[in-house]
């Protein structure tokens, strides 16, 4: 019997997506860390909030992957200007929220979507993509030239301990 999941359409996200995008960016983050509820509906609010303007600046651009008319996966890039380089202007992105739902992944649309976002930076000319992973996703990163990096952070903003959400 073979298995299909992987015939996702993914495509550009659109206004009309932003609460799907924001449905997976909450359950990225209350998989891993589960919170109260009201902890979970700020981030929400919060969360909404941003992207709309994010969207709206073009700072944040999404994709997503549809099967069956549902969204069962999306990614986002934060993009940024950076201080010239010796080569000139620079822009980074960061990847925002790669998220599939449980009963879709390891079906080729985690693939899909970061060549799809891949793609676009590419075509941007950004220079530098990075990421946090979570523990799964250091194993897949890696297959798209992802590598560690030798950057430290600091919370200053927080108890110095990392902010889950």
């Amino acid at each position: 019997m073979s298995d299909d999941r992987s015939s996702a359409r993914v495509r550009r996200a659109t206004d009309d997506d932003i609460p799907a995008l924001v449905a997976h960016r909450v359950a990225l983050r209350t998989e891993a860390h589960p919170r109260r509820d009201d902890e979970v509906r700020a981030f929400r609010d919060a969360t909404t909030e941003a992207y709309r303007e994010l969207t709206a600046t073009g700072e944040l651009i999404a994709w997503v992957a549809e099967r069956d008319g549902a969204v069962i996966g999306s990614v986002a890039a934060f993009i940024r200007r950076t201080l010239p380089n010796m080569d000139g202007p620079a822009l980074e992105a960061r990847v925002q929220s790669m998220y599939i739902v449980p009963e879709r992944r390891r079906g080729g649309t985690g693939t899909a979507l970061l060549q799809a976002l891949l793609a676009e930076m590419r075509a941007r000319r950004v220079r530098r993509v990075y990421l946090r992973p979570s523990v799964s996703g250091r194993r897949f990163y890696p297959g798209f030239g992802f590598a560690a990096s030798d950057e430290m952070e600091l919370y200053v903003a927080t108890d110095g301990g990392p902010a889950h959400v």
